[in-house]
């Protein structure tokens, strides 16, 4: 045979090698044949394509991808940008585990009835992004094909490794009957419009999410935001530092299973269609979370972790059904602006909060600020609330001792209960206190645990609370700043400005209470032993001379009932207690923290479903 002839054989074998790997490529998933790749000079040099979407074909027009019956696979790391529409198709990402894929989508848009409309199956990372000024859309059907749900497929955009948002464009994604996004390892937004419509939940991110920018509007039946990861420690947390969260979710609006951090960014959240127009206030001792179906149980709480929440920074408005922010641990709040409705607590930690810089206000709820310690050392805090402003709740003896500590800013409470709140003790060393406690049942301006060995001391600041005597506490004699507890003749009522004035007509302390009041508390480092003061409250006014550092004045009793620290007197008669009664209850003091601190052991919240 001549070389000829065997040049010709060979010439054909190797187109016939090379036609049959060009099939398999394009082909070779439709057919059944499994694609194991690694990486190659391909997509080592990063592979590039334009893909032109249609019902009636699919262009790809560049190198790492190709097209089959709707689908179009992208076997390679690099870059692939999106055009057209699709009303049956998908998206899958199949490369090598080490692969980085960035999908641009400029004005595209993909409907998938059965499964994801984006299935990242296998790369190192995936970055979606949304061109400059474009429009576009992922969908899906109500349910999945059993074939999907059996391989854990349960969103529009559904990523078994890392996955980033970003862009400057607009992406709507329409999840009827699933979750929205669901990254099973990290989550990062980084930019862009996106808008989530969901049955289930709106964004996941298993392993944790980033955000750091962009705008995203989300309404679901589940938790707007999520991370979930209960077994692999150190992940299952958020990290907030930018962007604009508008979330309307049937459950909780950002749910991290361990840390949520924020540090910046803007915030309105609406969850189990916000809290009641008309709440009836609830003791303490009653069990609020005593629900009797499984509808009721669900939570729907605005800002939730089971680890630490720490915001440093941020605009927050929260119209929550359950508490507007939730820590089953501790929550550290030193910055940001929150506007808060809540049917429950406006801010809770099952153990410590500690609240510095940052303004609040709750204009309705049911409980304002909740932990087991409670430690205000700045910023703003103004409650209005049908149970108590805030309330240092749990333990109450030994080093689990509940703690309700006030250092430094401006705290304003209106409340159909209690003021200050503590099963142990408070202690008021800084900043300025204005209360306004409705009569009812066991309510006080300021409630502290007499009966646990608790304490309750003023050594600077100042306070002025208004309530009803026939609960009223008031502070220790062993404070080293005087006190003045002033007992009217009969009821003000509410709107009535009440003043304590210096000897000289010179105004230490005023404030006009929302709520009707027949008692005073008066505190400030003005006040000293020997001063001459005088009460006002409308047409009613009474001079008081301070004999005693914890002093009390009433001018008529009748059958008023005693209250813990005092004992009634005759009429007009001043300083009739001579400090607290105790008996034998031990005194308690300020020498523990109480259990928990900073530290982790989150409990786990829930809906953590993946």
């Amino acid at each position: 045979m001549s070389r000829s002839k065997y040049t010709d054989a060979l010439c054909v074998l190797l187109i016939a090698l090379m036609l049959l790997t060009l099939l398999l490529f394009r082909w070779g998933e439709a057919l059944g044949i499994e694609k194991v790749e690694r990486e190659s000079a391909l997509s080592a040099a990063s592979a590039k394509a334009v893909i032109a979407l249609s019902d009636e074909y699919i262009k790809v027009k560049g190198s790492g991808a190709y097209a089959a019956g709707g689908v179009v696979t992208i076997a390679y790391g690099g870059e692939y940008t999106f055009t057209g529409s699709l009303s049956e198709g998908q998206i899958v990402v199949q490369c090598d585990k080490r692969a980085q894929v960035k999908l641009i989508f400029d004005n595209a848009s993909i409907h998938c009835s059965t499964g994801p409309a984006l299935w990242v199956k296998n790369a190192g990372r995936t970055t979606l992004s949304t061109a400059s000024g474009s429009v576009n859309s992922l969908s899906s059907g109500s349910e999945f094909s059993p074939e999907n749900v059996e391989a854990g497929a349960n969103a529009v955009i559904y990523s078994q490794d890392d996955l980033v948002l970003q862009g400057k464009g607009a992406m709507t994604v329409s999840a009827p009957g699933q979750h929205g996004i669901n990254a099973k390892d990290e989550l990062k937004l980084r930019g862009g419009e996106w808008t989530v419509e969901a049955g289930g939940d709106g964004i996941r991110g298993k392993d944790g999410i980033v955000a750091e920018d962009g705008a995203y509007t989300v309404r679901c039946g589940g938790d707007g935001l999520q991370s979930y990861n209960d077994v692999d420690e150190g992940r299952g947390s958020i990290e907030i530092g930018g962007g604009s969260f508008f979330l309307t979710a049937g459950q909780d609006g950002i749910q991290a299973l361990r840390d949520l951090t924020i540090t910046g960014g803007n915030m309105d959240v609406t969850t189990g269609g916000g809290a009641p127009e008309t709440m009836t206030a609830v003791r303490d001792w009653i069990d609020r979370d005593g629900q009797t179906n499984e509808e009721e149980s669900k939570s729907a709480k605005g800002l939730k972790c089971g680890g630490i929440l720490t915001i440093s920074g941020g605009s927050f408005s929260l119209n929550c059904s359950d508490d507007a922010l939730h820590s089953d641990n501790d929550a550290l709040i030193t910055g940001g602006s929150f506007t808060v409705l809540s049917g429950d607590d406006a801010l809770h930690a099952n153990n410590t909060i500690a609240f510095d810089v940052a303004n609040f206000t709750a204009v309705r709820c049911m409980e304002g600020i909740e932990a087991q310690k409670v430690e205000i050392r700045g910023g703003s805090v103004d409650v209005t609330s049908l149970n108590d402003g805030i309330n240092a709740n749990g333990l109450s003896r030994g080093v689990n001792m509940s703690q309700l500590i006030i250092t430094g800013g401006t705290v304003h409470l209106c409340t159909q209960a209690d003021g200050l709140d503590s099963n142990g003790d408070i202690l008021i060393a800084g900043g300025t206190v204005a209360i306004s406690a409705e009569p009812g049942d066991g309510t006080s301006a300021v409630d502290y645990g007499i009966e646990n060995g608790g304490d309750c001391l003023i050594q600077g600041g100042s306070i002025v609370a208004c309530g009803f005597a026939g609960m009223a506490e008031t502070f220790s004699a062993n404070s080293t700043q005087c006190s003045l507890l002033y007992i009217f003749e009969e009821t003000r009522p509410g709107g009535t400005e009440v003043t304590l004035t210096d000897k000289t007509g010179r105004v230490l302390l005023r404030h006009v209470p929302e709520n009707a009041y027949d008692c005073v508390i008066f505190s400030c480092g003005e006040m000293a032993l020997g001063g001459e003061y005088t009460v006002r409250a409308g047409d009613e006014e009474g001079s008081v001379t301070l004999t005693e550092t914890a002093q009390r004045v009433g001018s008529a009793f009748g059958d008023r009932p005693s209250m813990p620290g005092y004992r009634p007197g005759k009429p007009g008669e001043q300083g009739f207690s001579g400090g607290q009664e105790r008996g034998d209850v031990p005194k308690g003091g300020f020498g523990g923290a109480p259990q928990g601190g900073f530290g982790p052991a989150p409990a786990s919240p829930s809906s953590q479903s993946e």
